[in-house]
């Protein structure tokens, strides 16, 4: 640039000095996106190690309603599957008396004898 001034080359000094100021403003915005980045990452490293810490916690406090909501079905579960047992014992009952008619009217000699029967 010095040599650009000695020679009255204006153009030339005008063309060096925008280039330098543009390089300056390229660098100052590099620093500041340096800068960005390092508040960012230090608030996401922040954001980590919190939830790191915090994991255990909600796991344990997941884990206690998971228990809990599992003891819950499996009692009701486990209830009205009996109370549903309970209320098919007369039904299986009643089944196993038809059973036992079905069976004598199956009978050969039952059928035999209806047949001589109708005759």
């Amino acid at each position: 640039m010095y040599k650009h001034l000695q020679n009255g080359d204006m153009p030339a000094v005008i063309q060096h000095v925008e280039r330098m100021r543009q390089l300056l403003s390229g660098a100052v915005q590099m620093m500041q996106r340096q800068a960005d980045l390092k508040i960012k990452n230090a608030n996401d490293i922040d954001l980590v190690i919190s939830k790191l810490t915090a994991y255990p916690v909600q796991d344990a406090e997941l884990t206690a309603v998971t228990e809990r909501v599992y003891q819950l079905y499996r009692t009701k579960h486990w209830e009205q599957v009996w109370h549903e047992y309970r209320d098919k014992l007369p039904c299986a009952a009643d089944v196993a008396e038809s059973l036992r008619q079905v069976q004598q009217w199956c009978d050969e000699e039952v059928q035999e004898y209806e047949l001589a029967r109708g005759i």
